[in-house]
């Protein structure tokens, strides 16, 4: 079962899962931030640890990656974290809120 014991955590589960998608589409960082229109280094900063994305840029990163949310915020390597009913509301909430952002449901 996930748990999230801080942000810390949060952010590490995010950039290690934008990490995998981007990978797996085989994508470099610079290609990535093109699709998601932000600045060539956005990318690196996110994954690096060096910026937070804002909700409007992790929805342009789902979309660029063809990912549900919940995707890059489910622990992989806690396959438990994939039947958890945290993980479900959890997702519900972050779809919810990036269709206001974005002016555009997410995939479901």
């Amino acid at each position: 079962m996930i748990h999230f014991n801080n942000t810390m955590e949060i952010q590490r589960i995010f950039v290690d899962n934008v990490k995998y998608y981007r990978d797996k589409k085989g994508l470099s960082q610079a290609k990535l931030a093109e699709l998601c229109r932000l600045s060539n280094g956005m990318i690196g900063k996110i994954e690096s640890f060096s910026a937070s994305p804002s909700l409007k840029t992790i929805g342009r990163i789902c979309n660029a990656l063809e990912v549900n949310p919940e995707q890059l915020f489910r622990d992989r390597s806690d396959p438990a974290s994939y039947h958890d009913p945290f993980m479900e509301e959890f997702a519900s909430e972050i779809r919810q809120v990036l269709s206001q952002y974005t002016g555009e449901e997410k995939r479901t």
